[in-house]
């Protein structure tokens, strides 16, 4: 139903591309995730949003410019997601290209577009869940560390209300970490980071509603700290 109303989305936009640029982004994120993903049709929805997005970033209307360095941010994740669990070859080359293609858009647009640092803590967050797509290929130590700093700096600047949520989303980045070093053998790192995953999830818990999928995340990730 999604996917069908983002098609419309794009057939109604011609005349605002932003709009059109989005809506494709979106049916990439929507066919890289449903129950059977389809990265090939994931990957080519990607790129045809940054096709459109592209010229758009130079546009002297501030609305539109914004609306499409955002979706050159997400559509270049969105790529390097659908390429790290997808069936491609060379991964270990591939996706940090796109990551760092993402980077780049969000230092922009913090340099020179009023972007903030959750623009690279979002970088930094789904750069290590496309890191565990990459089984191990992809070293995931900068983006690790960035998700720790930038948290940090987040949990600084954030009213108390706030920081449950930045924790939770911390540790579910530092779980991704945890995957990935276990997967390459590096027991001392999964360790290390798992224990952080699991003080900032237990933190975050405390200031969500009580859902039983957050309690068998939890869960898993003690399971994986005492298998390793």
């Amino acid at each position: 139903e999604a996917m069908r109303e983002a098609e419309k989305a794009v057939a109604d936009a011609e005349s605002r591309p932003h709009i059109k640029a989005r809506a494709q982004c979106l049916l990439g994120d929507l066919a890289g995730s449903g129950p059977q993903p389809e990265f090939k049709k994931a990957i080519e929805h990607h790129t045809q949003a940054i096709k459109t997005a592209d010229p758009l970033a130079a546009s002297p209307h501030p609305a539109i410019r914004l609306a499409a360095k955002e979706v050159l941010i997400d559509a270049h994740l969105g790529a390097a997601h659908d390429i790290a669990w997808g069936n491609w070859n060379q991964k270990q080359t591939a996706v940090p290209v796109w990551l760092k293609r993402a980077s780049a858009f969000a230092e922009e647009l913090i340099q020179n577009d009023g972007g903030t640092p959750e623009h690279r803590f979002r970088v930094a967050t789904r750069a290590l869940a496309a890191c565990v797509g990459a089984q191990g290929k992809v070293d995931p130590a900068e983006w690790a560390a960035q998700v720790q700093k930038i948290g940090a700096e987040l949990l600084a600047a954030a009213p108390e209300a706030a920081k449950p949520q930045i924790e939770w989303e911390m540790g579910l980045a530092l779980y991704d970490a945890v995957q990935i070093y276990q997967m390459g053998g590096q027991r001392d790192l999964a360790i290390r980071h798992g224990k952080q995953a699991v003080e900032y999830l237990e933190n975050g818990s405390r200031g969500r509603p009580e859902d039983s999928s957050d309690r068998y995340l939890l869960g898993r990730m003690y399971f994986r700290l005492g298998s390793i």
